[in-house]
């Protein structure tokens, strides 16, 4: 920290991961009292911040750390910046709930590492592609330094700056009544949020745990990488994943239920995604579904159903990658009066109360979107709502109606809010808006030698990149001694339809020589704006 002025503090940020994280934390410096102005510059990694007399320097370092919390913890926080005392039951063996130790940080590290690897042995114009060496331990090494060194300054070093918050271990069961046993011990609260995220789920395939099954958890903590592995999950999770792993010299088959992969998103989108990554030569399987898995000499088999064909897909590994489940057992909520929904997950209204009064839910546990910074809100609310009598502005509801997510694949999707179809569902009187020419991004698509990144793909681009990808499969093939199977042809293919895309004349073209070596494709998405009106 250093003064530029007498008015001026300066702040360097070195982890800001995103514009939203600086926006973030924008907001929160300028809500410390006897601030006068707060500006983060994502760019600059820093943040700037005019400060009155009457200021206390000491709450801005604090307060930019804590502005990224996730759920439990930032109920906490909130309930302590409101005068409360609080305490944080724990029960994993770490501080910091999914995102710092099994999700976003480590897996976007994995993903990051990845892309490095695929560019060197990619090349650029004027620098030579090479066969870069992997030293696998070290990539998983630094991982965990990073998750290390995150959980320690986001919460740990959070946790002991904060008086009025205690950290007990163990787990918790709520007895009714305001009442909480933990372990042997027990303790009277008047408000109680819950907070306790959600795992991984297995779907009910036979021989799953038989063949020690990963999910996004273990997967990433493989001593050894696998020669081959099958992804069970088309979404987000396994995409991310299963590229990742591709690029580091795997060879990846995900198969996908539905008839598409990101089936959460529109076809214009998830369509050109598929072949980006069949491009890079990943094999895809949709409207595909697992029946079976059992072990082999050197790995697994998996028995598949596609419409009327069935057969089998072997590898040496298995990701399994199909949703999560709330953790909810063992938690009383019988006896706290705490109802479930339909899915099985806490149900809340838009202020995070349960049907018990007292008892609130943030987070995973919700089954609300599934990002940390849903989960930080969604505490805060709970808290604000929870000690509204102490809050000026009393409970303020939720609202997540333009939610951001992004899926960090390469290339990455990004949407905000509502899809097509989600919208036409919502109401009668849904419009679509195209935009008429490529932003400013499709200039560093260039600079960068990417034809991603564009608004929109036309129907050339598409029958370029697929004859492009027959002729790679059939080279492929032929290397292999034929199809090897009933479902070969469709593994090569992903039910890409070009009539999911219109050709609006302005797309860029792909190249088949640079789609089949993995350069410069054509998976540009198009940019839909959604409106819907209310009524009928």
């Amino acid at each position: 920290m250093s003064d530029t002025s007498a008015n001026m503090v300066v702040l360097r940020i070195d982890d800001m991961t995103c514009l939203s994280w600086a926006a973030t934390r924008e907001r929160a410096l300028g809500a410390v009292p006897g601030v006068r102005h707060a500006e983060v510059s994502y760019v600059a990694k820093r943040a700037c911040v005019t400060i009155g007399s009457d200021a206390d320097r000491t709450r801005l370092v604090p307060t930019l750390l804590r502005a990224g919390e996730a759920e439990g913890y930032r109920a906490a926080i909130r309930a302590s910046e409101l005068g409360a005392t609080a305490a944080i039951v724990e029960t994993a063996a770490d501080v910091g709930g999914t995102c710092v130790n099994i999700g976003c940080i480590p897996s976007k590290n994995l993903v990051e590492a990845a892309q490095h690897y695929h560019a060197a042995r990619r090349g650029f114009p004027g620098t030579a592609p090479c066969e870069p060496v992997l030293a696998w331990a070290r990539v998983l090494r630094q991982k965990r330094e990073i998750v290390d060194a995150l959980r320690q300054e986001k919460y740990v070093d959070v946790l002991n700056g904060c008086e009025r918050v205690t950290l007990l271990r163990g787990r918790a069961e709520l007895l009714g009544g305001g009442r909480v046993r933990i372990g042997d011990g027990e303790l009277r609260a008047g408000k109680i949020v819950i907070a306790t995220g959600a795992r991984p789920a297995m779907p009910p395939v036979p021989g799953l745990e038989a063949v020690g099954a990963l999910d996004s958890t273990s997967v990433m903590e493989m001593e050894r990488l696998p020669a081959s592995l099958i992804v069970l999950g088309g979404g987000s999770i396994g995409l991310e994943l299963g590229q990742a792993f591709h690029r580091f010299g795997a060879r990846v088959i995900v198969i996908e239920a539905a008839e598409r992969i990101l089936p959460g998103e529109c076809p214009e989108v998830s369509d050109p995604l598929a072949l980006a990554l069949l491009a890079e030569w990943m094999e895809i399987d949709t409207g595909m579904r697992a029946t079976l898995v059992e072990r082999t000499d050197s790995g697994l088999r998996v028995r598949v159903e596609q419409g009327s064909l069935s057969g089998t897909v072997e590898a040496e590994r298995l990701l399994v990658a199909t949703g999560r489940r709330p953790n909810t057992e063992a938690l009383g909520l019988d006896r706290a009066g705490v109802r479930l929904d339909g899915r099985g997950y806490i149900a809340v209204d838009e202020y995070m109360r349960t049907s018990n009064p007292d008892v609130f839910a943030a987070g995973d546990v919700t089954g609300g979107p599934g990002f940390v910074y849903v989960a930080a809100l969604q505490g805060g609310i709970a808290a604000q709502a929870a000690l509204a009598d102490r809050a000026e502005e009393g409970a303020i509801p939720i609202d997540l109606a333009v939610v951001p997510r992004v899926t960090f694949t390469d290339p990455q999707v990004a949407a905000v809010g509502l899809t097509e179809a989600e919208a036409r569902a919502a109401g009668p009187h849904a419009t679509r808006h195209d935009a008429p020419d490529p932003p400013p991004p499709a200039r560093d698509g260039l600079a960068s030698q990417h034809g991603r990144g564009y608004p929109r793909v036309g129907r050339r681009d598409v029958q370029a990149a697929r004859r492009a990808h027959g002729r790679a499969e059939r080279r492929r093939r032929d290397r292999r001694g034929g199809p090897g199977g009933p479902l070969r042809s469709h593994r090569a293919r992903s039910r890409l339809d070009a009539s999911h895309i219109s050709d609006l004349g302005r797309g860029v073209r792909a190249r088949g020589a640079d789609v089949h070596e993995g350069r410069g494709e054509a998976v540009v998405l198009r940019v839909a704006l959604v409106g819907v009106r209310a009524g009928s």
